[in-house]
């Protein structure tokens, strides 16, 4: 037996342990979409959620996952332009300055279901979001430089969070894309 007739085997070993790994990571993540639901609506049934976080959270609780991971793949070289566009137009400002603004009990509520979205995020996508992740820090230290010079716009308007608003909302459409 040479190496070449055990590169098969590796293959399958490998693929059946992807597949193990990622169905236990599924099944581990149910927890985190029941927390996800149960917060989600009481921070809903809140009066004094401003609308754009409530559309944020509604968002979130209809489709917690809008995207393929095939479609990431293919989309995935576009979003260094998406975040350049989103952060020359001061896309997601809004949202960041209704969560600024509002009780420190609706932020910290709001805060908990974005890291809850971004666990089960990486369950579903466990390659696709560390790469998404690189990609928009990446295109974020190659913007800000370049905005700031050509726009002279003060430097608390670029933030992680703007551009991760923006980059959410990117992923959001893409399922009307795929059908359209």
């Amino acid at each position: 037996m040479t190496y070449v007739d055990i590169i098969p085997l590796v293959i399958v070993g490998a693929l059946a342990g992807a597949e193990f790994i990622l169905r236990n990571v599924s099944k581990s993540a149910q927890d985190y979409r029941l927390t996800l639901a149960e917060k989600g609506e009481r921070l809903l049934a809140r009066e004094d959620l401003p609308l754009e976080l409530r559309a944020e959270v509604e968002r979130w609780l209809d489709d917690p996952f809008p995207c393929s991971c095939w479609l990431g793949v293919l989309l995935l070289p576009f979003i260094p332009f998406f975040v350049w566009i989103s952060l020359a137009q001061n896309r997601g400002k809004a949202s960041f300055d209704a969560l600024r603004q509002t009780s420190p009990d609706i932020r910290g509520s709001y805060l908990e279901l974005r890291a809850i979205i971004r666990k089960l995020q990486l369950a579903n996508h466990p390659i696709m979001t560390p790469l998404g992740e690189f990609v928009v820090n990446l295109s974020l230290v190659m913007a800000i430089p370049v905005l700031l010079i050509v726009h002279r716009s003060p430097a608390n308007s670029f933030d992680r969070d703007n551009s991760a608003v923006s980059v959410e909302e990117f992923w959001s459409h893409v399922p009307k894309l795929a059908r359209s």
